[in-house]
């Protein structure tokens, strides 16, 4: 039995890490390509600049409010998840699907105002990973301490 075989019958896993890392990214990008879609695309009557403001530091703050929030039971966290799980689908797939309806339903309509609630839910979800992320970094170090 070779390398090659023994890789394909165990799959290939992505690790926690990683997989939360390129779900922050990939939301963070779509919000910055709303916002970018709001801000020289649209007319500014129709994409109110405090929104698109308030709308860049949303993945942020939505990290440290869901970091300082009080979790009612601990899950012990995954290391490693095969490539086609449906975890690694779902991480990755929701922030790609949010950033094209977000930007379609904007640029059919040709008003971010109005739609401007399904971009904070795409900026939340990148601030929910990146918590994640943060969270797998600093899991062997609260290991450690056990």
């Amino acid at each position: 039995m070779n390398a090659r075989s023994a890789a394909g019958k165990s799959g290939v896993q992505i690790s926690a890490v990683r997989l939360e890392l390129l779900a922050a990214v990939l939301g963070i990008m779509g919000t910055a390509l709303v916002i970018l879609q709001a801000r020289w695309w649209l007319p500014r009557v129709h994409a109110n600049p405090a929104i698109l403001l308030l709308l860049a530091f949303v993945p942020l703050l939505a990290a440290v409010f869901i970091a300082l929030a009080p979790r009612r039971m601990e899950l012990e966290p995954a290391h490693a998840y095969p490539a086609r799980s449906a975890a690694v689908w779902f991480n990755l797939g929701v922030p790609v699907v949010l950033t094209i309806v977000v930007m379609a339903v904007t640029g059919i309509s040709g008003n971010f105002d109005n739609f401007a609630g399904f971009a904070l839910v795409l900026a939340v979800n990148a601030g929910r990973n990146l918590r994640n992320w943060i969270s797998c970094l600093m899991q062997p170090h609260m290991d450690a301490r056990k």
